[in-house]
Parts: structure tokens; C-alpha cells; sequence
């Protein structure tokens, strides 16, 4: 347990059959490396608030789904199929080699994709997200 802001890396293997892992409502700072996600399979995880800084690049074989939450964060995503939310404030979005999709949800400020290669990269907004941009447009 941390009771404060967090700057960890993990190592190979030194986190295994976790599919979810989330980390405190402090600023935290995580590196992955490779190897914390199997081949083939997905790890979700949760910065939660803070500025948080979550850092997959160099995971080769597995995929994250990264949720940044409230305030400002950065989430760099690995060489597959990656999945990024930055929640509330304004986040920095970075993907991997993959054809990663970048989701955008109600309360989003202005996220920057950086760097944005479109024929890899998808981006979509979350029903909250939706519903909410759709009704204010109505008279």
C-alpha cells in the first residue's frame, strides 16, 4: 500500500495473473515492462485522480486497456492493439506500433494523440459522451 505518489517499475513477470490493477488517488507514476502482460491476453489498468503517468511501451506481446481518470494524464500505450482513456482534464494520448483506439468520454477537455497516424489509429467517444453532446444540440 502507498500512501502517497507513486513512481514505480515493474519488471518482468513481477506482477502475473492480474487482468485488472489499479493504483492510488495520488499522482503515480508506472512503468511496465515486457512481459507483465502474456502473450495474448489483455491487462486493464486504472491511474485513477492525480496526474498520473502510465507507461507500456515497452510491452511487445500483450495489450493494455489504460484509464487515466480525473486531472491531466499520460498514457503511452505498447507494440499491439491498445486501448486509451484519458478520463476528465486534458490527457496526452500515445500509442504503440499496434492500431490502437483512443476513446473519449463525457467530461474529456482537450486530449492531444500524439502521434497520430490515422491509418492505425482509431478514435471513438463514449454513449455518456454522446448522449450528452447530442442533447445539448437540441433545441
Amino acid at each position: 500500500f502507498f500512501g502517497g505518489a507513486t513512481d514505480l517499475t515493474l519488471r518482468d513477470k513481477s506482477i502475473e495473473n492480474f487482468e485488472t490493477v489499479a493504483f492510488s488517488y495520488y499522482s503515480d507514476r508506472v512503468t511496465f515492462a515486457d512481459g507483465n502482460v502474456a502473450s495474448g491476453a489483455s491487462m486493464e489498468v486504472y491511474g485513477n485522480d492525480g496526474e498520473d503517468y502510465l507507461d507500456a511501451s515497452r510491452e511487445t506481446n500483450g495489450t493494455y486497456v489504460l484509464f487515466g481518470d480525473e486531472d491531466s494524464d499520460t498514457l503511452i500505450g505498447g507494440a499491439k492493439n491498445d486501448t486509451l482513456v484519458g478520463g476528465e482534464d486534458t490527457d496526452l494520448l500515445t500509442g504503440g506500433a499496434g492500431k490502437d483506439q483512443f476513446v473519449f468520454e463525457d467530461g474529456d477537455f482537450a486530449d492531444t494523440i500524439s502521434p497520430y497516424y490515422p491509418s492505425r489509429t482509431s478514435c471513438r467517444t463514449s454513449r455518456a459522451a454522446r448522449t450528452r453532446r447530442s442533447s445539448t444540440a437540441m433545441p
